[in-house]
């Protein structure tokens, strides 16, 4: 990520901060600018004077002006959102929306130390707490571009659930910062119903009912119990995982939406198979067999984790969340001017670069450059007590994905193949998965439509699906909410059963069962 800067004093801020802690001026980051934006909050605006308040430095206690307390003075000090973990409990109902259709759009702001097109906070910034994003005052949705592509959130009265939310509109944005880099659109579903991006933050309420992390047609769900990071370690620990974060869930889980909108039934799709393998292979099969057999003895010259043998689709996604961690980190690297000494003598220090989207050929230079800055990295982390920020390798195979990926993005970014969506996007030609095994679980639901409400996933015949990240199974009324904002809430208890995936990170090595396990959903 490149440095951001207060727009008054200059001082350096971060991504997730809402307050300078130099000047004392509110902050908003303007994804049509990519820039922070430093403001004057207009007067006697309740909600507006509370999210500057409770980013006030440490030195102020929230409590003092009845707010939400902050319990990371580091964070607060510089700026940084508060944990909404203490805001006062909003009663959660079906009918819940975070920015109700119609709703009063928030005021807009006075721009300090810069000049540039009006802008207004996002509803969730004023409303929420839970972002920190501006919109255009001219544009009629009150919700920012990452926030409008969340659909359904937690029950919010419920403890933790808030927190949880929050921590995963943060990460969703780190995800969308670096789409936006690249040139790769993510239209919601309410702008574009057949080929849009939708997030829905589900809550696992009863352990029969079981949240699926994954991905299916534009539909990318979250289990929030990921947010919780004591929850996640565990897991990362129980799967043997060297690596498991919420920003690598987006960034795996839009590699899925990204197959499909940039590989199938695209001219690129030959090529893809003859790199990651023939994605018409049985997808339920593959993963039983990836359960029940473990990756080939020689995985780790070919793929960038095990679990990227499951599947092409699966090794595709691997790669995918590789590319985006590469591109964010040397762009991170490069904007604080990381110059690393070598280990040969007499050879000339390493300075990183940030490579750019036009690069002709970014994948021998793109491992090139950030090898030395993730064994920095490394060594950082275990200087403080921690694990490896990056523990993997690139071998040559993966080396020829990640320059294919790269060749797609760019090839899309500049036009010279026209993307999937919107009216735009031709009739897929790949086939469609088989049948898993469940009554009905095909790419068109058999005999049982899909029945969708409120977050809940059924079968209308109430048998379980077998769903998986690209199954096109056809979601019965899974339509996007009817107006700009609409936020429905994941109600306390769920329709009907979903099974859960493990929901392996992006390049994680998940232990394997004993052989006749039934093989758990893939994300």
């Amino acid at each position: 990520m490149r440095l951001l800067t207060c727009g008054h004093c200059g001082q350096r801020v971060f991504f997730e901060n809402v307050l300078c802690g130099a000047c004392g001026h509110a902050l908003g980051f303007a994804p049509d600018e990519m820039a922070m934006i430093a403001f004057d909050l207009p007067p006697a605006a309740p909600a507006i004077e509370a999210v500057a308040a409770d980013s006030a430095p440490a030195t102020v206690p929230p409590s003092a002006a009845g707010l939400p307390g902050q319990s990371d003075p580091a964070s607060t000090a510089t700026g940084a959102h508060p944990s909404p973990a203490t805001a006062a409990p909003v009663p959660a109902t079906e009918d819940e929306t975070a920015s109700a259709p119609g709703a009063a759009l928030p005021p807009v702001w006075s721009r300090v130390g810069s000049d540039g097109p009006a802008l207004r906070p996002c509803a969730n910034y004023v409303n929420e707490n839970v972002c920190n994003w501006m919109v255009a005052a001219d544009d009629p949705n009150p919700l920012c571009r990452s926030c409008r592509t969340t659909h359904v959130i937690p029950a919010l009265g419920k403890d933790d659930n808030r927190r949880y939310w929050f921590a995963l509109e943060q990460a969703k944005r780190r995800l969308l910062y670096t789409l936006l880099c690249l040139g790769l659109p993510f239209p919601p579903k309410t702008e574009d119903p057949e080929h849009g991006l939708s997030f829905h933050f589900l809550e696992q309420v009863d352990p029969a009912q079981r949240v699926l992390t994954g991905h299916d047609h534009g539909l990318i769900t979250l289990n929030i119990a990921e947010a919780d990071d004591a929850h996640r370690e565990a897991m990362r620990t129980s799967m043997h995982e060297p690596y498991r974060t919420l920003v690598g869930h987006f960034r795996h889980e839009s590699g899925h939406y990204y197959w499909d909108r940039l590989i199938d039934g695209s001219p690129w799709l030959e090529e893809c198979r003859a790199l990651f393998g023939d994605d018409r292979a049985d997808y339920g099969e593959a993963l039983q067999h990836h359960y029940n057999e473990g990756p080939p003895a020689d995985w780790s010259t070919r793929f960038v984790s095990s679990y990227a043998t499951a599947h092409p689709w699966e090794d595709w996604a691997e790669c995918w969340a590789h590319y985006l961690h590469f591109m964010d980190g040397l762009e991170t690297a490069a904007a604080w001017g990381l110059k690393l000494e070598t280990v040969t003598p007499g050879a000339s220090p390493v300075i990183a670069q940030a490579p750019g989207v036009n690069d002709a050929a970014v994948g021998p230079a793109l491992v090139e450059r950030w090898l030395p800055v993730s064994q920095f990295i490394n060594a950082m982390t275990r200087s403080l007590g921690l694990h490896d920020g990056y523990p993997f390798q690139m071998p040559p195979a993966v080396v020829a994905k990640l320059e294919f990926i790269h060749k797609v993005v760019r090839a899309a970014a500049l036009g010279e193949v026209p993307m999937r969506f919107g009216a735009d996007a031709p009739a897929s030609t790949a086939e469609a998965p088989a049948d898993n095994g469940a009554a009905g679980a095909t790419a068109d639901a058999g005999g049982g439509a899909i029945a969708v409400g409120n977050g809940a996933i059924a079968f209308s015949d109430g048998s379980p699906p077998t769903m998986h990240d690209t199954s096109r199974i056809t979601l019965v009324g899974a339509a996007p909410p009817a107006g700009p904002g609409e936020l429905p809430v994941n109600p306390d208890a769920p329709a009907g059963p979903t099974p859960q995936s493990p929901a392996p990170d992006e390049a994680a090595d998940a232990p394997q069962p004993p052989a006749g396990t039934p093989a758990p959903l893939p994300v």
